[in-house]
């Protein structure tokens, strides 16, 4: 039989080995290739391998689905960072440009159909060529529970190649959802880059914190006792330059050694924290303004894994 490729007709990459004889394509190591300028290549897995996958910690949730032929779909949150939904391919397959997000029927009803347009996303040449945040990951993750695909198809220009989909199963979705939000109310408030340098400001002559910068101090002893990467907590004392030298010097002490205590007692390692104190000797504004003065009284935590 020979087959000739028409516009309406969609080559789907499965799970399973397939093979198509005739004038129009070959396999190639599980790969259906055809020739056609008008053929859309949809990467989906069949449902009987469906299976979306949650992988937890207090720094990252994920709820992912692994796409037959392309790598996976996922839904992520990484401490102190907004929700994402992102595809990650094995290889490069989807071309640089824009993408249609859309929501189709599951394929057991009136297969064929188009998707219906949710969204437009900008798609790179990269390992994850799709990634999108606010709002739009809610709906995806609404409209998945209610049993539709969603479905990222690569928009065609004069000069790209075939289309290119790639479909998100909404099977065994509720489920795997309920343990993935689960993992998400347990999540550090913070992430790495929020708390890897963070600078204290203190009241002249004083080594009391604030409740805002208590608050800061809090977030990264949290961080700190719950990632045994990080492998040293360096602490540094400042002042401004008022008042003799010696004092001040003992007022950067004072500062430091406060916040190294602080840490310790909320359970960080003494190990793990190396404490130092400079007075006055390591500005950074000018002293002759009582704003310079303030950025000069501080202490600063700087963490290395």
């Amino acid at each position: 039989m020979r087959l000739t490729p028409t516009p309406s007709r969609i080559l789907t990459y499965l799970s399973a080995p397939v093979r198509l004889l005739g004038a129009g394509g070959f396999v190639l190591s599980g790969w259906l290739l055809l020739v056609g300028s008008s053929w859309a290549v949809t990467f989906n897995t069949i449902l009987s391998d469906v299976n979306w996958q949650v992988d937890q910690s207090i720094f990252e949730c994920k709820l992912s689905q692994p796409v037959a032929g392309f790598g996976q779909a996922a839904f992520s949150r990484r401490a102190g960072e907004p929700e994402a939904f992102y595809l990650q391919q094995k290889q490069i397959l989807l071309p640089e440009g824009k993408a249609i997000i859309g929501l189709g029927q599951p394929s057991w009803h009136q297969p064929g159909n188009l998707p219906t347009p949710l969204a437009e996303a900008r798609v790179v040449a990269e390992p994850i060529p799709l990634r999108v945040e606010n709002s739009l990951v809610e709906t995806l993750q609404a409209e998945l529970l209610k049993g539709l695909r969603v479905i990222i198809t690569r928009k065609t220009e004069n000069t790209s190649p075939n289309p290119v989909r790639v479909v998100v199963e909404p099977l065994k979705f509720r489920g795997a959802l309920t343990n993935y939000q689960a993992c998400l109310k347990q999540l550090l408030p913070v992430s790495y880059a929020e708390v890897s340098r963070t600078t204290l400001y203190f009241d002249s002559a004083s080594d009391e914190l604030t409740a805002e910068e208590r608050r800061k101090l809090e977030w990264v002893a949290l961080y700190v006792k719950e990632d045994q990467q990080i492998k040293r907590v360096l602490i540094d004392g400042h002042t401004d330059s008022v008042g003799p030298r010696p004092n001040n010097i003992d007022i950067s002490k004072s500062r430091s050694q406060r916040i190294a205590t602080y840490l310790a007692s909320a359970g960080v390692d003494n190990n793990r924290i190396t404490t130092r104190w400079h007075g006055e000797r390591y500005p950074i504004a000018s002293n002759t303004t009582d704003q310079g003065r303030q950025k000069n009284r501080r202490v600063t935590i700087r963490l290395e894994r």
